[in-house]
């Protein structure tokens, strides 16, 4: 009896370890997903929104913003643009605005330019149309390029040099336009700078004609004067 009463008493200690043993490694088992998933639980303090968070409102405003910067840039232009634009047609059209200095001064020299050319127009015009007697002074234009239909010849004058002025005027823009593109932005700037120095030797030249005119213009009418006393 003793000594089955000790083999009971191993069998069941056995017993009690080997449930203890089960029981421990089922509650480990249980607590390491629970572990995980505490660990898997998303930070709120990231940066990273949501999936069912909206999309930041910077974003949408950075695209109204973009297009409405966009649509200044291609607003019509103003009455005065419009009348700059047919006074010193075609150049002053042509030139692309794209915020440089040198545009700006170019377009200056263009309308001055244009300005001082129908000075000179209007003073060729007012010589020529003195009246001519035999021995009176004879008013002639001597200018090669402008005398294709005579020296005397106003309106044969007047659109030689409108010709030649709106090539002038247009190409003053457009060669420059053109090495810009083919040579690159230092070349067509130098061109730019070429055009505003011609431009503005041309207005000095064409004020100079001017004031030559209006006096000859003058000492005309004198002689024509003292030939209608004699």
């Amino acid at each position: 009896m003793s000594l089955s009463k000790s083999f009971l008493r191993n069998l069941i200690d056995v017993t009690i370890v080997i449930l203890g043993t089960v029981t421990l490694q089922s509650q480990a088992q249980t607590l390491i997903p629970a572990t995980a998933n505490v660990h898997a639980v998303p930070d709120l303090a990231s940066p990273t929104p949501l999936p069912d968070a909206p999309e930041p409102a910077a974003t949408s405003t950075g695209v109204e913003l973009g297009s409405g910067a966009l649509r200044s840039e291609r607003r019509a232009p103003t009455l005065g643009t419009r009348a700059l634009h047919i006074f010193a047609y075609p150049g002053y059209g042509r030139l692309e605005r794209r915020n440089n200095d040198l545009e700006q001064i170019q377009a200056v020299a263009l309308v001055a330019e244009r300005a001082s050319s129908i000075f000179d127009g209007a003073s060729t015009y007012i010589m020529l149309d003195t009246p001519y007697l035999p021995d009176a002074i004879r008013a002639t234009e001597a200018d090669k390029m402008l005398t294709l239909f005579g020296d005397r010849n106003k309106a044969g004058v007047l659109a030689s040099g409108s010709v030649l002025e709106l090539a002038y005027n247009g190409a003053s823009v457009a060669i420059p336009h053109v090495l810009d593109r083919r040579l690159g932005r230092n070349v067509g700037d130098s061109a730019r700078v070429a055009t505003i120095f011609s431009s503005a030797i041309l207005t000095a030249v064409h004020i100079n004609l001017a004031i030559y005119n209006l006096k000859n213009t003058s000492k005309l009418m004198q002689s024509v004067k003292a030939v209608n006393g004699k």
